[in-house]
């Protein structure tokens, strides 16, 4: 190819492909090696990088070897471009080069060149390819559009004298080309950068503004998303970590490279937000990642700590209200069982004397006597019924005082020891000798005690085990009661301390029991916390404050 219009077209067309950087600067660099029938081509451009393409006369098969190399490009600091900014601003006059009206600078015999004046050149031939090429001829020309400098090319040959006149007033138009076409390839590949961005972004507002997806349906959309924002799409895969939970993009492969940004939630970090290379790519602004991509996963792992904070809260929020129309409900109920036991205790009684009565009549057939047994005994248990729903809707005056936890579970276990050993129950205790006192009501806490361990043992229908254990920490004291029983479904383990709620036999349970636990817990201060698995057991932890003593409170 001797035409240098034609060399244009090409090295205009090569800059349309929309190829990688390295590649388009290898095309072109051929390009010019077969123009120039030189020996090496370098371009040494701003973005950090040497793109080198030398001619391989040890392979027939591979006849270039292309190679990019990064170095320092501080402005403020001394390397091959600033320098031949500052010799090219004076244009010296030395034997054996000479300057183009646009300021190419041509040596034709570089070893007649040197002496003590050139040294700044040699300086920078050396830089740009190395003191072991034995270059003859050069030419050193400054690529810039009107705003920027892009940076430096070399055409150098192995020959003396190798390029012709016309040859070198070619080099000055082809650089002008060359200027297009890096400009034109950089617009290019900003924008097409630029609309994957925005797509990916678009997308995600579009996926973070649909309130029927949960958290894990965003992470994992969010984590589908970022392959197709990046430079090489085919390669990309994603990953989030969140909270230990692990959401990765379709056909998802570890690599070499990864980019990678923390999810911050609430001050704290959660998880992070990664993007892999599967493969070995070229070397850019961050690794094989370009700044733009960098500052996209930082935005988007911004955006989701955001996200998730706005959904905790609102989970939070559900929560607030459950808990308040939960509360008016036992409002409700309190009211209604109020009026329904006092309006059932009159006839309940009536209905109780006069079994008791009927009972003592004699010469009564045993099938008589039986059925009145039952009467008395359903009777009884709607009197329990009564009494409960007289507990739960009006609560007595609590007296509180300071007592001792264990001293409180131990009498209360008194009364089971003889049960649980003919159930084939096994009864653990463990309680700290060091339990500070707390300020309760001893009835109510003795209630949450036999409520507590009824419940474990009607757990347990083939026996078990029913650990009791107290502890101290640092504000307060710790109740535990745990039972290796038939446990709780998920499903039902939020409604256990909703009343009249049950999943036993209507002759086992009423319903609420575990609500007035939950009341009388609540009322002291404590908290209360159930765990349970199905076919393993259930325990509930409950928390009290301690009760500070005199000389405590005097220091505090």
């Amino acid at each position: 190819m001797k035409d240098p219009f034609e060399l244009s077209y090409y090295i205009l067309e090569s800059a349309n492909e929309h190829k990688l950087k390295s590649e388009l600067l290898k095309n072109i660099s051929i390009l010019l090696v077969e123009f120039f029938h030189c020996d090496s081509i370098l371009f040494l451009l701003n973005d950090g990088k040497r793109y080198i393409l030398n001619r391989n006369f040890d392979s027939k098969n591979i006849p270039f070897h292309f190679e990019m190399i990064s170095f320092s490009n501080d402005r403020k600091k001394s390397n091959p471009i600033n320098d031949f900014l500052e010799i090219s601003s004076q244009k010296p006059q030395w034997p054996f080069s000479f300057w183009t009206e646009e300021g190419s600078f041509c040596i034709n015999q570089v070893d007649r060149f040197f002496s003590p004046g050139t040294k700044k050149v040699k300086i920078i031939l050396n830089d740009l390819q190395g003191p072991d090429k034995d270059f003859r001829s050069v030419i050193l020309r400054l690529l810039k559009n009107d705003s920027a400098d892009l940076g430096l090319l070399l055409i150098a040959s192995k020959e003396p004298d190798h390029f012709t006149d016309a040859e070198i007033r070619h080099t000055e138009g082809i650089s002008k080309v060359l200027n297009i076409a890096l400009i034109n390839w950089q617009s290019h590949a900003a924008l097409n950068e630029r609309i994957k961005e925005l797509s990916c972004l678009y997308n995600l507002v579009q996926l973070y503004d649909q309130p029927d997806k949960n958290l894990n349906n965003i992470l994992q959309g969010t984590v589908e998303l970022l392959p197709p924002a990046w430079q090489f799409p085919e390669l990309a895969s994603a990953r989030i970590i969140f909270d230990n939970q692990v959401f990765t993009s379709r056909k998802f492969s570890e690599g070499r490279h990864h980019q990678k940004s923390d999810i911050i939630v609430n001050g704290k970090r959660r998880g992070f937000i990664e993007v892999i290379y599967s493969e070995v790519r070229p070397t850019e602004n961050e690794g094989p990642f370009l700044q733009e991509e960098k500052k996209l996963i930082e935005n988007i792992s911004r955006e989701l700590s955001l996200i998730i904070e706005r959904r905790l809260y609102e989970d939070e929020k559900v929560k607030l209200l459950d808990q308040l129309r939960h509360a008016d409900r036992l409002a409700v109920i309190g009211q209604l069982a109020a009026a329904v036991t006092h309006e059932l205790n009159e006839p309940l009684a009536n209905i109780l004397g006069f079994a008791q009565l009927t009972l003592k009549t004699e010469g009564l057939p045993e099938q008589t006597v039986k059925d009145i047994e039952k009467i008395l005994g359903a009777s009884l248990h709607s009197r329990e019924i009564i009494r409960k729903l007289l507990s739960f809707a009006r609560p007595s005056p609590s007296k509180k005082s300071a007592v001792n936890l264990n001293k409180i579970i131990s009498d209360s276990l008194y009364f089971f020891e003889l049960r649980c050993s003919k159930e084939n129950i096994t009864l653990e205790l463990s309680l700290d000798p060091a339990l500070p006192n707390i300020q309760a009501n001893p009835n109510q806490l003795m209630q949450v005690v036999i409520n507590l361990v009824v419940n474990a043992m009607q757990a347990m229908p083939q026996g078990g085990r029913l650990s009791v254990k107290t502890s101290f920490w640092e504000n307060g004291i710790s109740f535990v009661v745990a039972d290796t029983g038939i446990g709780i479904a998920d499903e039902i383990k939020d409604k256990i301390f909703t009343p009249f709620f049950s999943n036993k036999k209507r002759s086992q349970g009423t319903g609420l029991g575990l609500p007035i636990v939950h009341e009388i817990v609540l009322e002291h201060g404590g908290t209360i916390q159930v765990e349970s698995q199905v076919g393993q057991g259930t325990q509930f932890k409950m928390q009290f404050p301690a009760l500070k003593s005199p000389k405590t409170e005097k220091g505090s």
